[in-house]
């Protein structure tokens, strides 16, 4: 009878055993999961403490977006040790709600929280100040920054008035020895839209462009922008003209 008895408590106890491990090895596996459920930001922001666990990145990919859509940086912590090609999911997170932060609120001081690798400080201080340029239309929101930053905030502020308004003009208040560049830059730009508009005799790569030029108003296959020696005017061609 004892004997009965221990059989009956051992084979009880291994029973108890499986079904533990059972739970705890499909508590730690990857959940089903419904991609349409991440067309609400809500629904997916419920996995989010299972981000680690969920091998698919495309997964990932959407909490993470819906972590970001909060603006709440300390919710980026979640995603701390999700390694996707090298890079860590938290700088991710951290980096993306920082620069939306500082370019929303056109405040430098949300820069300093970029890590300053994947994300440049540099470049958001620069971003914001173009913001404030371009919202009030006036060059003095670009003050404040350093000599390089200012600059930049500055040529940016330009080329942006020259493409708004379609006035080469604006170039002539880059530094002298860059207004050929603006206005190369800006040409490219137009041609791909407005080509009758552009200009081809003030600029140095007359000819890239006058031969661009050509080939979009004839319709000409894009096998001629190989004649095309400068890369942008080249590129510009090849983009602009049919296969």
């Amino acid at each position: 009878m004892n004997n009965k008895k221990h059989l009956i408590l051992l084979i009880f106890g291994l029973v108890a055993i499986f079904v533990a491990s059972t739970f705890f090895y499909y508590r730690d596996q990857e959940p089903k999961i419904d991609p349409s459920i991440f067309s609400d930001r809500n629904k997916a922001l419920e996995y989010a403490d299972r981000i680690k666990v969920i091998k698919d990145k495309g997964v990932q990919d959407q909490i993470l977006a819906a972590i970001i859509e909060t603006g709440e940086i300390d919710r980026c912590t979640v995603a701390a040790g999700v390694i996707v090609g090298g890079v860590d999911y938290e700088t991710v997170c951290r980096n993306n709600i920082a620069l939306s932060q500082a370019i929303q609120t056109q405040d430098i001081s949300f820069c300093s929280k970029l890590d300053d690798t994947l994300m440049s400080r540099a470049d958001c201080r620069s971003q914001v100040l173009l913001s404030k340029a371009v919202d009030s239309n006036n060059i003095t929101g670009c003050l404040g920054a350093s000599s390089a930053e200012k600059l930049n905030c500055e040529t940016s502020f330009w080329f942006y008035r020259a493409v708004e308004e379609k006035k080469i003009n604006y170039c002539e208040n880059w530094p002298k020895d860059q207004i050929g560049n603006c206005q190369t830059r800006y040409s490219i730009r137009l041609i791909q839209t407005s080509p009758e508009e552009v200009a081809c005799g003030i600029l140095s790569e007359k000819n890239d462009c006058e031969t661009t030029k050509r080939i979009i108003n004839e319709g000409s296959k894009r096998e001629g922008c190989s004649l095309v020696n400068h890369p942008g005017w080249r590129m510009a061609c090849y983009q602009t003209n049919p296969i």
